[in-house]
């Protein structure tokens, strides 16, 4: 088979050498607001962590206004390492080894099985089911738990 581009056009492929590498390495640069999304919705414990937290309805942590960045020295807004930060009151601090305790004596109260709720920040594969079982009444989430099956 004989190729049908005009002989002018083989000069305007792109020449992409065999051994060169598939990316080169960028400068650095600033992280895009996009970027520091991106790595923010990675962000593990932290993420799920929280997420117990809220789910479980955990009293310290309702009863708190916790953040996840802070001012460092430099007045740079950054993240808070190995935990929170109350913004009410005296500012504790409440780090991820205290929020797993914490989870874990409320699972204990509310008669529920820890491996299901451990495994409830990834359990919702839609928008939809996640929105679902939010509007669903604190008992009857709780009710949920106890009647899924841990594997």
């Amino acid at each position: 088979m004989s190729e049908t581009r005009p002989s002018w056009a083989h000069d305007l492929a792109p020449q992409i050498a065999v051994d060169a590498p598939l990316s080169a390495p960028q400068p650095h640069h600033a992280a895009s607001e996009f970027e520091v999304m991106a790595e923010r919705m990675r962000d593990e414990p932290r993420n799920s962590l929280a997420c117990l937290m809220s789910v479980l309805q955990v009293p310290r942590w309702w009863a708190g206004s916790w953040s996840d960045d802070e001012y460092n020295e430099k007045k740079q807004l950054a993240r808070i390492s190995g935990g929170w930060r109350n913004a009410r009151g005296d500012k504790q601090f409440l780090s991820f080894e205290q929020a797993r305790q914490l989870i874990s004596a409320r699972v204990l109260e509310l008669g529920l099985d820890e491996k299901v709720v451990n495994a409830y920040p990834t359990s919702h594969s839609t928008l939809a089911a996640d929105a679902a079982w939010r509007n669903l009444s604190f008992e009857r989430q709780m009710d949920g738990f106890r009647t899924s099956k841990g594997e």
